[in-house]
């Protein structure tokens, strides 16, 4: 589609369309989020649907056909300055957040609110970095294994995110997406 998009400490989330001037963002959210923007990713499933992580501590989900406001129902306290969000690559509604203060969470954006499935806290130092491994996972327990790292410590730990039972969609694996 030809959009990025940016967050700022000023709180401000803006889309570019590189098509076009680029001096003039095509839309701008100062109202949201009540401290920086931290991190953005667009869906893999779904080209109007995009995530951003904030030292406000909470999850939005957006649906970028109204970027007034997030996706009503689709914003969460994580209880830490959400540093990072990473899609899983192939089930579409469950989201890899790292914390600061508050371990690592995947979070399921399935129902109409945002739900936590797994809490990671092993690391001992602010949670800074978290990425899915795009392999499949060869234990149908298992939802994948993501890679976290913790930054004054500099650790890197890779755990396997377990199904809880009757916490995840049941939807099918949407199979490997391009990225």
């Amino acid at each position: 589609m030809g959009v990025l998009y940016s967050g700022a400490d000023d709180c401000c989330m803006k889309g570019w369309d590189e098509r076009i001037d680029s001096r003039t963002p095509i839309f701008m959210n100062r109202k949201e989020h009540s401290a920086g923007v931290c991190s953005i990713q667009c869906s893999y499933f779904s080209e109007h649907v995009l995530a951003t992580g904030s030292y406000d501590e909470h999850l939005r989900i957006w649906d970028l056909r109204n970027v007034a406001k997030p996706v009503t129902a689709k914003k969460a306290s994580l209880q830490g300055g959400v540093w990072r969000v990473k899609w899983h690559p192939r089930k579409r509604d469950l989201i890899l957040a790292a914390c600061m203060h508050n371990g690592f969470r995947v979070v399921s954006a399935g129902s109409n609110e945002l739900r936590t499935v797994e809490h990671y806290t092993a690391h001992k130092s602010l949670a800074y970095g978290a990425d899915w491994s795009w392999q499949k996972a060869h234990n149908s327990g298992s939802l994948g294994l993501v890679a976290t790292c913790s930054f004054y410590d500099c650790l890197l730990h890779i755990w396997s995110v377990q199904t809880p039972p009757n916490q995840v969609s049941t939807a099918a694996d949407d199979g490997a997406c391009q990225r």
